[in-house]
């Protein structure tokens, strides 16, 4: 599947290979346990998706494949189906109690929603992307497109999608309902995809998703080819049915191919277009001096920055002071000796500036996205740093500031502070030579 092959070629995402491997242990042990009264299994289930989930959170997503094990697969009544899931409840339950007093997870962005501490935002998540992560799945169709589309662009794909993720199921009626498996691994899929809808859509969160999409597409498949009686003969449903067939064998077959031939060239690209937004080479040496970037394209990549500076062997700057995102065009004011003021020449400080194309410059902003309406800005606010404090001067509807003044305990000149601006034609930093009093510089956005 092309979802998962950024797994294979970025070394970080080995936590979620470690999950997935437990997380299919603990469903392979719950079998055995189920099917042949394998005592053991009562221990190895709840140990192995205690492993899973501390490999990742989004290990959680095993126990949708319990729960739907006891749904389609499993045998009695169902308080005695429930009950066999118990232990893993427990295990998930102090899971989360440990996390929560470690002070692990995240709030109050746009980026991640907490399912505990932010259901609600976590649930229009889940509306907003859940059909990005299932409605690819099917189509091969990259989770990942979500995070490059402009608005309209953006709400276009939705409904495709969403349509997709509900009709899709609906052809399969006449399989499922004779099929117990297929129920199971298409219960499994779906709910995998809940755990996932805390973050934006992203293929290598899909793992679990994929797992459960193999199952019932290989049941699809190969009980239409066997010409099994749920098989429809006659009238529009056989066209709607072989239709699917056909999706499923191309999507999964050859396009799978053709993306896992094309899959290091377009990591290479994405990682090059990333390692752009941290070439910070124009500053030039930055061991005493405070860096300051006016419109940062890719603002999160400065939480790597000392890290890679450290492999390198490169002093660190004495603070790093990022006055707005970049992925808008901004006006640059000098107020004063040490004044100045970033104002949004369209919607806020914190929006994309709104294109009518796919572009890297919607990536940027989801990583960016640490600030929620939930927790807005209001006209007035300081926010004081280490020789600068930053008042936010205006605000929109939402509580994101539309203009902002930073105040410099240096002279705006000084050679303490390296100012730094992006040049989306060249996709560089460049220097800065600050404006006088009075005088202004706009910066243009991606669009």
């Amino acid at each position: 599947d092309d979802n998962g092959y950024f797994l294979s070629l970025w070394i970080a995402n080995r936590n979620l290979l470690i999950s997935l491997f437990f997380g299919a242990m603990a469903v392979l042990a719950h079998d055995r346990r189920r099917r042949q009264q394998w005592r053991p299994g009562a221990v190895l289930v709840p140990a192995c998706l205690l492993v899973s989930v501390l490999a990742t959170e989004g290990g959680i997503a095993t126990f949708a494949y319990l729960f739907a094990y006891e749904v389609a697969l499993g045998r009695g009544n169902a308080v005695r189906r429930a009950l066999t899931l118990v232990p893993s409840v427990i295990v998930i339950v102090l899971w989360r109690l440990a996390y929560n007093a470690q002070g692990y997870g995240a709030s109050g962005g746009g980026f991640y929603f907490d399912p505990v501490r932010e259901p609600f935002d976590y649930a229009l998540a889940v509306l907003q992307r859940g059909p990005f992560f299932l409605g690819g799945q099917w189509t091969s169709i990259p989770a990942d497109l979500h995070n490059y589309l402009p608005p309209t662009s953006m709400t276009l794909f939705w409904t495709l999608l969403t349509v997709l993720t509900i009709l899709i199921p609906i052809v399969m009626l006449p399989m499922l309902r004779v099929n117990r498996r297929a129920r199971f691994w298409l219960i499994g899929m779906y709910l995998a995809a809940l755990p996932v809808c805390a973050t934006v859509p992203m293929g290598r969160a899909m793992l679990f998703i994929e797992i459960g999409a193999f199952g019932v597409v290989a049941e699809y498949i190969g009980g239409w080819l066997a010409k099994e009686h749920w098989r429809p003969y006659h009238g529009w449903t056989r066209h709607v049915a072989g239709t699917l067939f056909v999706v499923f064998f191309v999507a999964h077959l050859p396009l799978a191919a053709v993306g896992r031939l094309g899959a290091p060239g377009v990591s290479a690209t994405l990682q090059g277009k990333m390692a752009e937004t941290q070439d910070l080479s124009p500053a030039g040496d930055l061991g005493y001096e405070d860096l300051v970037v006016v419109n940062a394209p890719n603002p999160i990549s400065f939480l790597y920055d000392p890290f890679q500076r450290a492999f390198q062997g490169q002093p660190l700057p004495r603070g790093v002071r990022i006055l707005a995102p970049g992925f808008n065009s901004v006006e640059l004011t000098r107020t004063g000796p040490r004044r100045v003021i970033v104002r949004a020449l369209s919607d806020s400080l914190l929006d994309c500036q709104r294109g009518k194309r796919a572009d890297f410059a919607f990536f940027y902003r989801y990583l960016a996205d640490v600030r929620s309406p939930a927790h807005p800005l209001h006209a007035g606010d300081r926010i004081s740093l280490p020789r600068m404090e930053a008042e936010v001067l205006a605000v929109d509807g939402r509580g994101f500031p539309t203009e902002a003044a930073f105040e410099f305990e240096a002279l705006l000149e000084d050679a303490s502070l390296k100012w730094l601006v992006w040049d989306w034609d060249d996709d560089v930093y460049r220097p800065l030579t600050v404006p006088q009093v009075g005088q202004s510089v706009r910066l243009m956005g991606p669009f």
